[in-house]
């Protein structure tokens, strides 16, 4: 079992710090009164680092589209300047990045109270997970249209050699 395990095991399969205690036999039992703040500021950051690799991603491209920067024929594309080549696809890599970091606003921090004043607050970790799942999509769709523009800025320059095959 490793660290992460060791420490998120307990969270998921416990009620955190909110137990039952039995007061005839003085037992202390999980509730389903589950609280589990680290979790949902984990799953925020989770969230955020994701973002910052989104927008790493599409600045890697929109680096590859500049002749200035890449040395390579302007958008990529063999035709010439007048033709758009891949510069459309940096206005796909942008919607998606916009859209995960709209996604990535932590969810933590607006917590609700509930249980007609029972309850403390709610962490909103569910919440924090769930979006995690949209994230994840965009940031494969976004590494994937990444690849075709990297795939086409390789053919272009052209190199005599590929670089060294990791492992061998």
């Amino acid at each position: 079992m490793d660290f992460a395990d060791a420490a998120l095991r307990p969270e998921l399969n416990g009620c955190s710090d909110n137990p039952v205690v039995l007061a005839d036999t003085g037992e202390i039992v999980s509730s389903g009164n589950f609280h589990p703040p680290a979790l949902a500021l984990a799953f925020d950051s989770l969230a955020l680092a994701l973002t910052q690799t989104a927008s790493i991603s599409a600045e890697r491209m929109r680096r590859l589209l500049d002749p200035a920067v890449s040395g390579l024929p302007a958008n990529l594309s063999p035709y010439g300047p007048e033709r758009s080549g891949f510069a459309p696809l940096a206005k796909t890599a942008q919607a998606l990045v916009a859209e995960i970091r709209m996604l990535s606003v932590p969810v933590s921090t607006d917590p609700r109270h509930g249980a007609h004043a029972v309850e403390d607050d709610s962490t909103n970790a569910a919440l924090g997970v769930r979006r995690l799942t949209t994230i994840l999509v965009r940031l494969r769709q976004l590494l994937a249209v990444e690849s075709v523009v990297a795939a086409q800025a390789v053919d272009l320059a052209a190199p005599p050699v590929g670089g060294p095959v990791p492992g061998r």
